[in-house]
């Protein structure tokens, strides 16, 4: 192939850019929403009755999900919605659900403290 005076530059720019285009549209495609945990927050409103206001439960039967990892919560919310995790007490809390939805209430339940349980003191033995 003979190239011109200038040809070799213009190559160059043109590679530049089709390379730019693939690499735009391969990261937008593997490319993962980012959660919003305010979103998530307001998303979460049934959730509080049995989770409570910053994911600490004040029922026994329910877990706290304050501090959990949002990733844990959000695969977790996902194989629930799905029915690869059998939870009947979440049964329809979360078929309407979008990925984003279930993300964006993952990452608000995540940056809540958590509560560690500690034993009470009368119930040690000496």
């Amino acid at each position: 192939m003979c190239l011109r005076k200038g040809q070799p530059r213009l190559f160059v720019r043109v590679f530049q850019a089709f390379l730019t285009v693939i690499f735009g549209i391969s990261i937008s495609i593997y490319a993962e929403e980012v959660a919003d945990p305010a979103a998530g927050a307001a998303k979460a409103t049934t959730c509080v009755a049995c989770h409570g206001a910053t994911g600490i439960s004040t029922i026994p039967d329910y877990p706290s999900i304050a501090g959990q990892n949002a990733k844990y919560l959000e695969i977790s919310m996902q194989q629930m919605r799905d029915g690869e995790r059998d939870v009947p007490l979440m049964a329809g809390q979360l078929d309407a659900m979008s990925d984003k939805d279930l993300r964006d209430i993952a990452a608000f339940y995540a940056m809540q403290a958590s509560q560690v349980g500690q034993a009470s003191p009368e119930n040690l033995k000496e």
